[in-house]
């Protein structure tokens, strides 16, 4: 991994991959922190003249409710007012006119993109990484920077089919996370104990079985927790959980191999909602 601060990116143009997947309500920034953190890159390239076009996701888009609902364009503005620069917003990011813009981008010139998530309904282009869409985002500049630590592993448009066109180097935020997490691979000190969540486990299987190996307890709580409750036969209700025979079987070998590290939630009740 090469990062920004390790080439010269002098007077480029730079397509930027963020992570502003921030909570919104009512069309109000609940919180800005993500936005926060994304100041240092952004900065760092203004300063070395650069001209950025900014790419982001926001929720997940299935429907046409859902487009309604999660756009970027409350996040550009918090992010202009924080940056004290104007920035233009392209509700529709596939048009002639975000090419003609970016052609013509001047030195500490923004662009913002729409929500890059709008381009998986009704057809699933930017999960399905449909190169396509990733030649297009590519086009918009001379190189990919990569600065949205907490969707690197997604295989999506705006995340991994970029660098099939542009040399692709990696943001500020990006080195940080990974500086903060080397002592947990290189320098493990015990005893190690994990914390771990979230809603879907079939993507996390990887990392998993990663900890597991290094780890001294793996406690699981979430949509993570609920899949292995409901292998182990508990009644988890209508609770999130995989219904993957291939995750499910994936999941037996590693509680039969890991089971006195893996510890799972034992308080739990089923509501009248039928969930946890």
């Amino acid at each position: 991994m090469k990062f920004i601060d390790e080439i010269d990116l002098k007077n480029k143009r730079i397509v930027l991959r963020c992570d502003f997947n921030i909570p919104i309500e009512n069309g109000m920034i609940q919180n800005d922190a993500r936005l926060v953190k994304s100041l240092k890159t952004i900065q760092y390239l203004l300063n070395q003249e650069c001209s950025l076009v900014l790419m982001s996701h926001l929720g997940r888009i299935k429907t046409q409710e859902d487009i309604s609902n999660n756009s970027l364009k409350v996040v550009a503005h918090r992010l202009s007012e924080l940056l004290n620069k104007e920035i233009t917003f392209f509700e529709n990011p596939m048009c002639s006119s975000v090419l003609e813009k970016s052609k013509s981008l001047q030195s500490g010139e923004i662009i913002f993109l729409e929500n890059t998530r709008f381009f998986d309904y009704p057809e699933i282009l930017e999960n399905g990484n449909d190169l396509q869409l990733a030649e297009f985002f590519a086009s918009l500049g001379d190189v990919f920077v990569v600065d949205a630590f907490a969707s690197m592993h997604r295989i999506h448009a705006s995340t991994a089919g970029i660098s099939n066109y542009l040399p692709t180097y990696y943001g500020l935020l990006v080195k940080e996370e990974i500086n903060n997490l080397n002592p947990l691979v290189t320098d493990i000190k015990h005893p190690f104990t994990v914390f771990m969540g979230a809603s879907k486990i079939d993507d996390k299987i990887i990392y998993m079985k990663g900890l597991l190996k290094n780890c001294d307890y793996l406690l699981l709580g979430g949509g993570v927790a609920n899949t292995f409750l409901f292998l182990l036969g508990k009644d988890i209700g209508n609770s999130i959980h995989t219904s993957s025979k291939e995750t499910l079987e994936e999941l037996k070998k590693i509680l039969n191999t890991y089971q006195k590290k893996i510890v799972l939630p034992v308080d739990f009740m089923v509501t009248d909602h039928q969930i946890i």
